[in-house]
């Protein structure tokens, strides 16, 4: 059994600093997960929101685990190079921290989860400047709310539970608005949808969605924020980081989670 041993080798500037990188990764998290539970098809900018927050916040939760195990086993502070090394590569931060000591067996098996983190981490590495490098006749990798409206129908394939009665009103309505009126606004794949009525079954599916996606996010930041405490606790150190992300150590069902609004820490 490990004796826990309280590390003093600590300043003020450096409590200081961490408690500041505690505030700008929950905060950037939560700011996040608020505007992925507002994206939608009339929303879109609120996509690139979540993305450049959630990626953003993710990898410095990530780092602040491998900088307080670090602290915990030499009882001192790592070089910038070992973090350096990491890049914007959340797969491989994530990786690095299922391996450590405090992980106590806690996993994000599902394949949903995982396909977010995949996605983020690209988008963190190449696919953040999707839009200005096309324009600029850059070379890239997929357009990122294409790949991300291939997540939603993941999810919808998952969770719809629509019933047929239900179906034929969606349906009847649609047919309705595409004789009254006419549409334009750009996909994701930055087609334009001209029928009103396909317009509507789009903006029900990401309303449908969105709150399962902000689910899916919430279980790597749950997994990450358990591994977190349980560093700190294992060895002993301070302050404290973990308790910047109460919201996500647990107690909050799946309907609670998706319901969520506001996960700012007030």
């Amino acid at each position: 059994m490990r004796l826990i041993q309280i590390t003093n080798e600590i300043t003020n500037e450096q409590i200081s600093l961490l408690t500041k990188e505690g505030y700008i990764a929950s905060t950037t998290i939560g700011y996040g997960l608020n505007a992925l539970s507002r994206a939608g098809i009339y929303a879109q900018g609120e996509y690139y929101q979540a993305f450049f927050q959630l990626s953003i916040g993710l990898e410095r939760l990530m780092k602040l685990i491998i900088i307080q195990n670090y602290r915990g086993i030499n009882n001192s502070f790592p070089s910038n190079g070992i973090l350096k090394n990491f890049g914007h590569d959340l797969v491989e931060l994530y990786e690095t921290i299922n391996n450590l000591e405090s992980n106590d067996g806690t996993i994000v098996d599902d394949e949903l989860s995982k396909w977010i983190l995949r996605f983020l981490s690209e988008f963190a590495k190449t696919t953040r400047y999707y839009n200005l490098d096309t324009l600029t006749g850059r070379t890239q990798r997929r357009n990122p709310l294409e790949e991300w409206n291939d997540i939603q129908e993941e999810i919808s394939k998952r969770h719809s539970k629509k019933n047929k009665i239900q179906t034929e009103m969606d349906d009847r309505l649609a047919l309705v608005l595409d004789e009254i009126g006419i549409a334009m606004v750009f996909n994701e794949k930055n087609e334009v949808i001209r029928s009103p009525g396909d317009l509507l079954k789009k903006a029900a599916l990401h309303k449908h969605v969105q709150g399962y996606a902000v689910y899916y996010t919430y279980l790597i930041v749950h997994k990450l924020v358990k591994i977190l405490d349980n560093t700190e606790s294992l060895y002993g150190l301070f302050p404290y980081l973990w308790e910047f992300f109460t919201y996500f150590l647990g107690g909050l069902s799946k309907m609670e989670v998706r319901k969520k609004k506001n996960w700012i820490r007030t």
